[in-house]
């Protein structure tokens, strides 16, 4: 007996240290993949910053309230009264004044301040989904779905608030788990309130409709966190009422400073008026979110569109069952609070995504007042995103066979890489069709530098010019609109091109739902043009 268990011992070992080598070897390949990921996101964000062209809603804020700050403090003031109120957002068109003083010489200028704001965006959201996620497959999985969800990928550097708001929300959440981690003496109480202010302010500053996650994240870190962040905190009441005043008056003041010229102007802008009269309450309340996640997240238009969330919802509600019964025997043992602060990661994105969720019920339905479009409520995608991956990561992890853990996690994995694989960013072109306007103004200008292109537009196509305009600033020589009597380019869409006709780059302008159709007067001697013969 001694004989043989001298003979297995080593093989016993040897086993060990195997499985120690593969563990290592994971701990080291998925964090390794998990930043790969990242400057891979970065990188594409960039790169599609450069090429996609201006938008409509981007050549207005830069054409009528980034030409000066008095517009963009004071926008009733700009000479123009049929521009909506509603399209300046203050910070953003403030950035995009100082990048036009000292980036001009770059096309894509108006973008550079959202852009930064967009990459803060990325690496919050990594540090957030990182420090909330277990499972390396999963964290990976859900940072890609989210980073890459088109929707949210184009607000992330569009010259909008949108992106401003997304970086500021974002980092506050990642500051509260990196302040849960560190935590730091009372004394210096000032520095996470005023950091927290000057984020709210960055925030609402840049769009009004952040206002409602502002409210959930503020009301959840100061009234349940943060007194958790000092490790030397005085009664907890003392905590709430210090913090929460000075956050409170600090990003008031601030706000009141920045909108107290504008403010009544933008509630009584006609587009307002018209959003709230055509507001339908809860029917509208639920196409906006209908909109939001079944069309701009999981592009819903096809059987594997509905088939993808249905899944991702069926996966997601299993779970949520399963915690909710774990959480019910811990409240009949009397032990439901220490259950939840053993896992106060889920706590806090179910908190703040519970809270924004009831603010824009009771604003939307109860008080039947409009959110205006769905990208007002963007901030929601993520939170909703993290909060399923978190419960299923949870999930998987409280199964007690290794192989059910696999098999949760697989197909968590698989549902989030459909998605993604299903509806991908595009590279080149934001949901909006006018970012045709930088690559064919660039492409006209290859054919030919010194011909004033005339260019025309389709009836569906009608708001485009205001982003074409924008390249006007550059070295590109065009006319658009009533200004030509024989047009070279007819810019359309897809449905409206007509048959007969030659389309410049027609694969490539046709990922934009978009067609340049060529008429008579266009030089064909200097351009090859791909034709494709059709049978009859």
């Amino acid at each position: 007996m001694k004989k043989d268990r001298i003979k297995t011992a080593p093989k016993t070992v040897e086993k060990v240290l195997r499985l120690k080598s593969a563990t290592q070897k994971k701990q080291i390949a998925f964090p390794v993949f998990f930043v790969v990921a990242i400057i891979a996101v970065l990188i594409l964000k960039i790169y599609k910053t450069m090429y996609a062209g201006i938008i409509y809603d981007e050549a207005m804020t830069c054409l009528h309230f980034a030409d000066d700050i008095r517009h963009a403090l004071h926008p009733a003031a700009i000479p123009n009264k049929n521009v909506p109120l509603t399209n300046n957002h203050a910070l953003n068109s403030i950035f995009i004044y100082y990048a036009q003083k000292f980036f001009n010489s770059y096309e894509f200028y108006i973008r550079i301040p959202s852009l930064t704001a967009g990459i803060i965006f990325t690496l919050a959201l990594a540090y957030i989904i990182y420090k909330t996620i277990h499972s390396c497959i999963l964290r990976l999985t859900t940072f890609i779905l989210i980073s890459l969800s088109p929707f949210v990928f184009d607000y992330s550097f569009l010259a909008r608030g949108y992106a401003f708001g997304l970086a500021a929300l974002f980092t506050q959440i990642a500051l509260l788990l990196w302040w849960l981690d560190h935590k730091k003496s009372f004394r210096s109480w000032p520095k996470p309130a005023l950091i927290i202010s000057a984020l709210n302010f960055l925030a609402f500053g840049a769009t009004l409709s952040s206002l409602f996650f502002l409210a959930a994240f503020n009301l959840t870190f100061v009234l349940l966190f943060s007194s958790k962040i000092f490790y030397d905190s005085p009664k907890k009441l003392r905590t709430i009422i210090i913090t929460g005043l000075t956050i409170f008056l600090v990003s008031f003041t601030a706000v009141f400073l920045l909108y107290h010229n504008s403010y009544a102007d933008i509630a009584n802008d006609p587009v307002v008026k018209e959003s709230n009269k055509n507001w339908g309450g809860w029917s509208s309340f639920a196409q906006l979110l209908h909109d939001l996640f079944l069309i701009r997240v999981f592009r819903s238009s096809d059987a594997a569109g509905i088939i993808i969330p249905v899944a991702l919802a069926a996966l997601a509600v299993g779970a949520m069952a399963f915690y909710i019964y774990k959480l019910r025997d811990a409240l009949k043992q009397r032990t439901g609070w220490k259950y939840i602060k053993q896992d106060d990661r889920v706590f806090l994105v179910s908190i703040i995504t519970g809270l924004y969720v009831i603010f824009l019920f009771l604003y939307g339905v109860i008080l039947r007042r409009s959110l205006g479009f769905d990208r007002n409520i963007i901030f929601i995608i993520p939170m909703v995103l993290i909060g399923i991956s978190i419960i299923l990561d949870r999930f998987a992890q409280a199964l007690k066979k290794k192989i059910l853990t696999r098999l949760v996690i697989a197909a968590a994995a698989i549902v989030m890489l459909a998605t993604i694989m299903h509806n991908p960013v595009s590279p080149y072109f934001v949901f909006d069709s006018a970012s045709i306007s930088g690559p064919l103004v660039r492409k006209l200008h290859t054919i030919d530098p010194f011909r004033t292109w005339n260019i025309e537009f389709s009836r569906q196509t009608r708001l485009f010019p205001m982003a074409f305009l924008y390249y006007q600033q550059f070295d590109y020589k065009f006319r658009v609109l009533g200004v030509m009597k024989r047009p070279e380019v007819l810019v359309c869409r897809l449905s409206e091109k007509p048959i007969d006709k030659f389309c410049l780059d027609s694969d490539h302008f046709a990922r934009a739902n978009c067609a340049v159709v060529l008429n008579e007067s266009f030089p064909f001697d200097r351009v090859v043009l791909t034709i494709k013969l059709k049978k009859n």
